[in-house]
Order: C-alpha cells, then sequence, then structure tokens
C-alpha cells in the first residue's frame, strides 16, 4: 500500500499531491475524503481529482460527510471514471460498495438505469442514508450523548466559529 498524508484539518493541495506523484505513482487507485467531519476541511476533490488522473490513477471520494452541505456532482467526470475503472478490470459488484454515487452511477454505465432513474433514484437514496444518520445521531442524544449542531446552510466562516466556539 502506498500512503500520502496530510493534516486531516488542512485541504490537500494540489501543488503537494503532484510533489508526492512525481516520486511515488506506482498504483492504481486513490481515495479521497471530500469533508472532513471533525474540522469540517474541504478537500479539492474535483482538482484533486483531475491530477491523479494525470498519472491514470482511478479516484474513489468519500462525499457522505459532505452531503447537503457542499456540492459533489455527478458530472462527465464521475462517469468517465467509472467507465475507465470497469475498462481497467474493476468489477461493477465491487464499485457498488464504494457508495451510493458510485453505486448508482456504475448502474447507469452498465444499462441498468437510464440517466434519468440514476439521479432520481440517487437522490431518494441519499435523501434515506441522511434520514438513517439523524435517526442515529438522536438515539445517541436520548442516550445522554451531547452533540453540538452547526447549521451546514452557513458560510464555512460562520461553521467554523460555531465549532470553536463550542469547544
Amino acid at each position: 500500500a502506498v500512503y500520502f498524508t496530510f493534516p486531516y484539518d488542512e485541504a490537500v493541495t494540489s501543488e503537494a499531491l503532484r510533489e508526492f506523484l512525481e516520486g511515488q505513482h506506482d498504483f492504481k487507485y486513490a481515495t479521497l475524503v471530500h469533508c472532513d467531519t471533525p474540522s469540517g476541511m474541504l478537500n479539492p476533490v474535483e482538482e484533486l481529482s483531475r491530477l491523479l488522473h494525470e498519472y491514470n490513477i482511478m479516484t474513489v471520494v468519500d462525499s457522505v460527510s459532505a452531503m447537503f452541505g457542499e456540492p459533489l456532482c455527478v458530472d462527465e467526470g464521475m462517469i468517465d471514471e467509472i467507465k475507465r475503472l470497469l475498462e481497467n478490470g474493476g468489477s461493477a459488484e465491487d464499485l457498488i460498495y464504494y457508495g451510493l454515487e458510485y453505486k448508482f452511477v456504475t448502474e447507469y454505465v452498465i444499462g441498468k438505469l437510464s440517466y434519468e432513474e440514476m439521479l432520481r433514484q440517487l437522490e431518494i437514496a441519499i435523501h434515506q442514508f441522511a434520514k438513517r444518520q439523524m435517526t442515529w445521531f438522536r438515539g445517541m442524544e436520548r442516550r445522554g450523548i451531547k452533540i453540538e449542531w452547526i447549521d451546514g446552510t452557513q458560510p464555512m466562516d460562520q461553521r467554523v466559529e460555531a465549532i470553536l466556539a463550542s469547544i
């Protein structure tokens, strides 16, 4: 396994990743986190994915923490990425376990869903997942665990201020 590490509370820069890749790029897949939940840090995943693609490295993005707070679109880039993963020997069965986006886009790419069905079913699945998360967090509160709720619709600087004020 190859590891590129970066402080969890800082966004990965394309410059730092490029420097790493110049010396170490003998791997096929990279995983990125879109948003680090505790710190609120957002990685520029579109920029980093493009850079990894220059080295023929496929990208798997964990975007669950950023869901509904920051846009991460299902676009031609993600569709192309899944097509490349499948063309390079990845299996559809494996891809559907990488996350909701991967599941539904893979089903679109292999012809199981139309584009409109993919978007509609993905939106429903995301809402269902978010509802399960809220139920889980509310259960934690009922068990006496204090949760500091941050308004995800606020600008990032206000969210950071709210987090720092609660520490």
